[in-house]
């Protein structure tokens, strides 16, 4: 149960870092996903 506790805790704190950073990356992909789809409607 304490190990459960750590672990959580531990996950919380790098599960942050992750949402941001991938957030981050799911914009450029965004981005660059509509810049294809502008220039195939073109």
């Amino acid at each position: 149960s304490k190990v459960i506790c750590n672990y959580s805790a531990l996950f919380r704190k790098y599960s942050v870092k992750h949402v941001i950073a991938s957030s981050e990356g799911a914009w450029q992909s965004l981005e660059i996903a509509s810049s294809i789809l502008r220039i195939l409607s073109q």
